[in-house]
């Protein structure tokens, strides 16, 4: 079982969830990366699963849908594309020998969800799209402030060791952010000193784990919703 990373357009990723030769595929932003991907790792797709309706996570739906016939899983949203498998907050779909679980996560988006991949003898993977970034959290678009701010809560609840697929390579310009409140915080300031030194030697810093974003993560420190939404606002500005 393992997770390939498949960067697409500017700044995205989908990702390949492959277990034995099948393999699901969480936002495919475009098609032609992920059927290469499918390629080099003698895969074939059994599912397609979208957390929001967003074309930088839809766009290679179609003609994924179309050349395989994998159903395509997503919250009950008419703006996603060929969804046959609207999903809600806690269900499961069988993988192989594992399963993948469904959290409704909004705030970003009204209907966003997100896709829990539980694997035997393997930490939890969490595919969150851009409910949570490494070092940050998505934009407050269609959806609001206090929904999103109950999805974070829920995402620090899991394991430490759960590692965190999100949507978008934005850690470099996240951790910039998160150094200007760290300032006076000289075990933060180091922490995101060296996640900084990390990343610019790798240039991919997906997966995180939910024990790093709780100790580096602005959007995971605060704890109040107010104390959220002025930092929300404040990044927003940034």
């Amino acid at each position: 079982m393992s997770v390939v990373v498949i960067p697409v357009l500017s700044d995205n990723y989908a990702y390949l969830l492959c277990a034995g030769n099948e393999a699901w595929v969480i936002d495919p932003s475009a098609a032609a990366p992920v059927q290469q991907a499918l390629q080099t790792h003698g895969a074939t797709l059994v599912g397609i699963a979208v957390t929001h309706h967003h074309h930088d996570h839809i766009g290679g739906v179609a003609a994924l849908h179309a050349a395989s016939g994998a159903p395509v899983s997503g919250p009950d949203d008419p703006r996603i594309p060929h969804l046959s498998d609207p999903v809600n907050d806690g269900d499961q779909r069988p993988f192989g020998a594992t399963q993948i679980e469904v959290w409704s996560t909004p705030g970003h988006g009204q209907y966003d969800c997100s896709f829990l991949w539980h694997r035997p003898d393997e930490p939890l993977a969490l595919f969150c799209g851009d409910a949570l970034f490494v070092g940050g959290c998505g934009r407050i678009l269609d959806g609001n402030a206090e929904a999103l701010w109950h999805t974070l809560q829920r995402f620090k609840q899991l394991p430490d060791d759960t590692a965190v697929y999100c949507g978008h390579e934005y850690s470099a310009e996240n951790w910039r952010f998160a150094a200007t409140l760290a300032a006076d915080n000289p075990a933060w300031t180091a922490q995101l000193d060296a996640l900084q030194a990390a990343g610019a030697q790798t240039g991919c810093t997906v997966p995180s784990t939910i024990g790093q974003e709780k100790a580096t993560n602005p959007f995971l420190r605060c704890t109040s919703l107010d104390q959220f939404v002025k930092v929300r606002q404040r990044k927003d500005q940034f």
